[in-house]
């Protein structure tokens, strides 16, 4: 029992920093988006063939920013439940 939990808090941890990284990278490509335009951000998808539109760019981005979130909010009480165990 003791090990399925270290395992679940590791998957959690490793969910949480994948999903900050693909927040970040996806935070950079907001902002040329906002510089160059939207047009500019498919030519370049297109020039490092990455098969995704701008509209499947800024729907993951909304999942990693709701992943983060909640695993945010799992880890914070997960640290207060064990803060409280007696």
């Amino acid at each position: 029992m003791i090990k399925f939990k270290k395992f679940l808090k590791s998957c959690l941890l490793i969910t949480h920093i994948i999903s900050v990284i693909l927040l970040l990278m996806f935070g950079a490509i907001g902002v040329f988006t906002e510089i160059a335009g939207p047009a500019n951000l498919v030519k370049l998808l297109k020039l490092l063939k990455i098969p995704m539109s701008y509209d499947q760019c800024l729907i993951a981005a909304y999942v990693c920013l709701a992943i983060v979130i909640l695993t945010t909010i799992v880890i914070k009480k997960n640290r207060e439940a064990k803060k409280y165990k007696y």
